[in-house]
């Protein structure tokens, strides 16, 4: 008989730094995000695929997952192996292109190490399109409970998104600060953002704070993704010094942990406190960038890829195949154009996306003629940080032009 695979769900990874503007946008040809990237599923994924016939295969715009099915007919497919409700498929990456960074938005001052996490259950839907990551925060939401947006921060106002170009940027009165603000989309495209982060630990969590209460007991539970408690023991009893000038000083030992994501909560005076982080041992997971996990169950109903039915209790194939996206903006920079002296030559007054097709700018000339300009590459950029927040003020690629 022969051997059937039916798609369980493919990624799609669109970046806008490749986009070809015109009557139709595409991306070149030569697209391909191994350029950019290396997807590879975990160890425990390669066990889960191996049992369950499966098989991961590299596509252009991201990967595919194959799975063995047998055909019930009316377009019905259900998976020879049934899948465990509590399977997590995961899938890291790692940088390939070293300029990544450079032409991609994403914030370059984060506090802490962090990596890019997607998941089926905290997605969104907007439409048919089906993204990974979370949603731009509506104007007036904070990102990570911060007092303000930060530059190249991103969120929705009136179906438009809009992008930081200073600093900082109030959570208030758009209107008072629209200068601040650049309009990047006249409808909602569903970007990459700073919630899609999430801070890396290795081997120790460590966790420092003023002694405020001396003596207090805290006590502390660790959450596995589906709410279970992980055990480590007396590690997550704490009682702070009797001394008010020594800080609370937890360090956990955290070598036993299975990578993936986790949440701390720490029961302390005023009120319990939670950490979100993802686990990954340094040692074994060196330039891990990123990674996706994908759930059997637990997922909003737009975001499944298959179902059990109730009655056969056969697992069945989502009918289309799950498509599912994430999408990256390409980041905002100050072009500078400088003579050979230094001096600047022109500078653009707002801040222009990378591109890697030519975007066209121009000077204006003597007698009314224009002047084509050079794009900036995005093997460098410059960043300036406010010396009292610490915070980027400003990004800028240089140009340096011939005499």
């Amino acid at each position: 008989m022969q051997t059937l695979y039916r798609k369980l769900f493919e990624v799609q990874w669109h970046h806008d730094y490749f986009l070809i503007p015109g009557v139709v946008v595409r991306y070149p040809d030569f697209y391909n995000i191994q350029r950019m990237v290396k997807v590879f599923p975990d160890n425990q994924t390669v066990r889960l695929l191996n049992q369950h016939r499966m098989l991961f295969k590299d596509t252009p715009m991201g990967f595919v997952v194959l799975i063995e099915a047998q055909d019930l007919g009316a377009g019905k497919f259900a998976t020879k192996v049934d899948l465990d409700p509590d399977s997590k498929f995961t899938f890291c990456w790692s940088l390939e292109d070293r300029t990544f960074v450079n032409y991609t938005n994403c914030r370059v001052n984060e506090s802490e190490d962090a990596i890019y996490y997607f998941s089926n259950r905290t997605g969104t839907a907007i439409g048919t399109d089906v993204y990974l990551n979370k949603s731009l925060v509506p104007f007036g939401t904070p990102y990570n409970n911060q007092p303000a947006y930060w530059l190249g921060d991103m969120m929705v106002l009136g179906g438009k998104v809009y992008e930081a170009i200073e600093q900082t940027v109030p959570l208030i009165n758009f209107a008072a600060n629209a200068a601040k603000w650049q309009e990047v989309g006249s409808t909602v495209i569903n970007y990459v953002n700073p919630a899609d982060r999430m801070i890396r630990k290795g081997t120790r969590f460590v966790y420092n704070r003023p002694n405020t209460k001396p003596g207090e007991v805290i006590t502390m539970q660790l959450l596995d993704t589906n709410g279970n408690a992980i055990q480590l023991g007396d590690q997550l009893t704490y009682r702070s010094s009797l001394n008010a000038s020594e800080p609370v000083n937890i360090v956990l030992n955290l070598e036993q942990l299975e990578q993936g994501p986790y949440k701390l909560i720490v029961q302390e005076l005023p009120a319990a406190t939670q950490h979100p982080f993802y686990y990954a041992n340094p040692m074994l997971s060196p330039f891990l960038a990123g990674a996706f996990d994908f759930f059997t169950t637990g997922a909003p109903p737009a975001l499944t890829f298959c179902t059990k039915d109730l009655v056969t209790k056969r697992w069945i194939l989502d009918n289309p195949n799950k498509t599912f996206m994430i999408r990256f903006r390409n980041r905002l920079t100050h072009w500078q154009y400088l003579r050979q002296d230094q001096t600047i030559f022109d500078q653009p007054p707002d801040p222009r996306p990378l591109t890697w097709f030519y975007s066209r700018y121009t000077v204006a000339g003597p007698m009314g003629t224009t002047i084509p300009m050079p794009d900036p590459t995005p093997d460098r950029i410059i960043t300036e940080i406010d010396p009292v927040s610490q915070l980027v003020k400003n990004i800028y690629s240089k140009i340096y032009l011939a005499k």
